[in-house]
């Protein structure tokens, strides 16, 4: 089961294939982290200028022709004193079959870009490995660009749940590694960039990077949902009325597709708020933004490694196997489990650090499970014998709550009003010296087994078997205010079950034949014995008294006999039973006589009569 639990939290691990629901915890955390701490702005350095439906009503024209519009607003931003200029968008190279006169203008226009490229200060995006017609700059562009080590990747990596958090920071060059978009905007705004053997470090700190070179990984910290954007149709107006484009001093320009039209856009973790949802999605700036941010800011996500997964998955398990078997009561595993929410909670909020969640959390409820599992099938089966064998005793309803209640499993006892029946068979001797010992095993077996249904039904505590003899006491260890109708309830039910089974014997011999002594007194009930070995008993005259009844029975020729005390308590709930009194009696220890009465169930008939 360990195993299993580790392996469930590798499988789940980031690293893996399978990461799609510890992927959606960490979603989770960040969107819980922006709702609390609220965004984290767009540093000020940044001029986003947004490619946007007013300026592609402005533009008017195909996108094979806006590179001479574009370059003049790089020139104009560079005039108006802007550090570095980027385009998270691609100017295409136009296919054949363009007429020598548009061929002209294009080639005009791509001149014209080209020296603004020249001032090495402007970032052309491209899309890594991708030879699709139209997603290339034109390679002139590309090769100027380069030069500068400004052809930065605008390359997103897509999770397999179809979210983008990821991108590459560097990915192969001619000479030497190109960055991604967001490296480039992290190193303008200052950051020292050190590549060294597929290592990146920024600012002297380490980045931890997902993957193996040359294609490793870097996770992006969401913050800011909505940077503010100023159109490139407001600033291509000023510049064309002759206005110097002030506001570009000293910024970083990133200037992007924002038109949902343009259809850059991407899923991310900002995808439940309703802005992103009414436009369909998050902008591809703003997953370059955010990553820009998190390299600048060395606000990185530490993700976890496989084996860390695997090993909290393990030890989760293990310790919910431990609860499930200890059986403790449901706050320990669900404080448990809590706890492993509120340290992941707790790691990314104050470190940025992603703890594993999902692979430890199922691994402890199948710890857990196992755990109870393996309990039931070894200290519950040996508490569920326990108890069957206490039930052999006792009726179910005493077994209850003698297990519930730790103060009646304690030496000790205490004074209880009881009814006590006693029972014996009639000519047992005779009936034993007709049958070999086996066959009066099988005889008294028929008889207490029938007898014992009776008693447990009537929720007597079955005191004990003596020989033939049975003893029974009501109203303890649990009380019963009718403890003294139940036992003479008891003893008219024995005697209509052992008619029953005569008559089905057919003349065959069996235990058909008894004597029942009941009465009710005030005796000292509880354990007695020593720790290692104890009995329920009844102790008092009144106990002792019981047994002296039924002996008096054959005298009288009765079956049942109950004393005055008993018939007092009793007759009010009883009233389809008739009291015949056999007159005040002698017994031995006694020296006070007792009147007695013998008890039979009225007929319909009589009832009717009364």
């Amino acid at each position: 089961m360990v195993w299993l639990a580790v392996a469930l939290g590798w499988w789940l691990s980031p690293s893996t294939p399978f990461a799609s629901w510890e992927n959606s915890w960490l979603d989770q955390l960040q969107r819980a982290r922006l709702r609390l701490r609220g965004p984290e702005p767009t540093d000020s350095r940044f001029l986003l200028i947004a490619i946007d439906e007013e300026t592609l009503e402005y533009l008017a024209k195909p996108q094979i022709f806006w590179l001479g519009d574009f370059a003049d607003l790089s020139q104009g931003l560079l005039d108006g004193g802007a550090r570095a200029i980027a385009f998270d968008a691609i100017f295409a190279n136009p296919s054949q079959g363009v007429s020598p006169a548009l061929q002209a203008e294009l080639e005009e226009q791509r001149l014209k870009f080209l020296q603004v490229l020249a001032s090495g200060k402007v970032a052309l995006g491209y899309l890594p490995d991708d030879t699709r017609l139209g997603v290339h700059n034109h390679p002139d562009l590309e090769a100027v660009c380069e030069s500068f080590h400004n052809l930065c990747s605008l390359g997103l990596i897509a999770d397999p749940d179809g979210f983008y958090r990821r991108l590459y920071p560097t990915l192969p060059g001619k000479e030497k590694p190109n960055p991604s978009l967001a490296l480039w905007l992290a190193e303008k705004l200052g950051s020292q960039v050190v590549l060294n053997g597929g290592r990146l470090r920024l600012d002297g700190r380490s980045v931890p990077l997902e993957g193996s070179p040359p294609q490793t990984s870097v996770r992006s910290a969401y913050r800011d949902p909505e940077p503010s954007f100023v159109s490139a149709s407001l600033l291509l107006r000023q510049l064309r009325s002759g206005q110097e484009l002030a506001l570009a001093k000293d910024k970083i320009c990133l200037i992007a597709p924002t038109a949902t039209s343009l259809g850059d856009f991407r899923p991310s973790v900002y995808d439940d708020l309703a802005s992103k949802r009414d436009r369909g999605g998050t902008m591809g700036v703003e997953h370059h933004l955010a990553a820009a941010h998190t390299l600048h800011r060395g606000t990185y996500i530490r993700v976890y490694p496989a084996w860390l997964g695997g090993l909290l998955s393990g030890v989760l398990c293990l310790m919910m196997m431990g609860l499930g078997y200890a059986a403790v009561s449901w706050w320990w595993p669900a404080a448990t489990l809590l706890a492993h929410l509120l340290a992941g909670i707790v790691a990314f909020a104050f470190s940025n650090v992603w703890l594993p969640f999902w692979g430890p959390l199922l691994a402890g409820l199948f710890g857990y499970t196992a755990g109870y599992q393996w309990r039931y099938l070894t200290v519950e089966r040996q508490r569920r014998l326990t108890v069957e064998l206490f039930s052999r005793m006792v009726s179910p309803q005493v077994v209850d709550k003698v297990l519930s209640d730790p103060g009646l499993r304690q030496l000790g006892g205490n004074q209880r009003r009881v009814t006590v029946l006693y029972t014996d068979i009639n000519d047992f001797t005779p009936m034993c010296e007709r049958h070999t010992p086996s066959e009066v095993i099988v005889l008294l077996n028929q008889y207490f087994e029938e007898m014992v249904q009776i008693i447990f039904r009537r929720e007597g505590m079955l005191k004990q078997f003596v020989g033939d003899e049975i003893m029974v006491i009501y109203g303890a260890p649990v009380e019963q205010p009718d403890h003294a109708a139940r036992a003479v309830e008891t003893a008219l039910d024995m005697l209509e079950r052992l008619t029953e089974m005569e008559q089905a014997a057919g003349g065959e011999d069996g235990f058909f034949d008894i004597k029942v002594g009941i009465n009710t007194g005030d005796v000292v009930v509880g354990h007695v014995g020593s720790d290692k070995h104890m009995e329920y008993a009844a102790v008092g005259d009144d106990v002792n008294l019981g047994a002296r009844i039924m002996g008096t029975t054959k005298k009288l020729g009765v079956k049942i006999l109950v004393s005055e005390v008993t018939k007092r308590e009793a007759e009010p709930l009883l009233p389809q039973v008739e009291w015949i009194s056999h007159g005040v009696q002698s017994f031995k220890g006694k020296t006070a006589q007792i009147e007695v009465f013998e008890v039979r169930r009225r007929s319909q008939s009589e009832l009717l009569v009364g």
